[in-house]
């Protein structure tokens, strides 16, 4: 599944992003993000793909969307601009800082983030009514994400760190790169069943097997076209 030329392909569909640089350091690690896009359709994808394809400051290497559809827009070989200010110091005891995107991967799930409950009514951050599946957690209001996205963060996740030895203690969130300033992915990122998964797939076994294994997760729900 590895690619030389950092393009992901069949397995991810392939976008064009101009918000990238060149890659001058070897990748050591992944950070998990979530898009943050308001729920205009079950999976946003004419929302991200605009966000993808068009100039700006802000980027990413992979979008997981609802129903577990994975696009790509910057090859992994390129430097994405997703992390912002941001450090980490690796399981090799690497102390990255103020570089996080050279050494690190980029995944961005579908999501609306962080929801806020005002008189029992649930909104987004941009202050849009929110009518969705919603779990609070650790007294924190999240949309769930999906099976198939979980099934597909795996996946992919595990690829990459065969492809480039990244410890599983390094498949991170923004909220780890940038604690006090972004939360991301939430609380609703089963990270320690995730870690679990890697561990036991890192060798990016079958879908079915993969599969199987995310259905058993009580914090998602299965993705359903509406």
């Amino acid at each position: 599944m590895s690619r030389s030329d950092g393009w992901w392909v069949p397995e991810a569909q392939r976008l064009t992003c101009p918000n990238c640089s060149k890659r001058t350091r070897h990748v050591e690690m992944i950070v998990i993000h979530t898009t943050v896009c308001p729920r205009q359709s079950p999976t946003n994808i004419e929302r991200i793909t605009r966000w993808i394809t068009t100039k700006g400051t802000a980027s990413t290497h992979f979008v997981i969307l609802r129903d577990g559809t994975v696009l790509q827009g910057v090859p992994t070989t390129d430097c994405a601009w997703h992390a912002g200010a941001s450090e980490w110091t690796t399981s090799t005891g690497h102390k990255i800082v103020s570089s996080v995107n050279q050494y690190s991967i980029g995944i961005d799930l579908d999501n609306v983030g962080r929801l806020t409950d005002k008189g029992g009514k649930l909104y987004d951050c941009y202050g849009g009514a929110y009518t969705g599946p919603a779990q609070r957690i650790d007294g924190v209001w999240v949309e769930p994400f999906t099976l198939q996205q979980m099934a597909s963060l795996v996946r992919l996740s595990a690829t990459l760190k065969d492809s480039y030895g990244i410890p599983t203690a390094d498949v991170v969130g923004h909220v780890h790169v940038s604690p006090g300033r972004k939360t991301d992915p939430d609380a609703g990122m089963p990270w320690q069943l995730l870690y679990t998964m890697l561990e036991a797939f890192t060798w990016a076994g079958s879908p079915e097997a993969i599969d199987a294994a995310v259905s058993g997760l009580t914090l998602l729900t299965p993705y359903k076209e509406v």
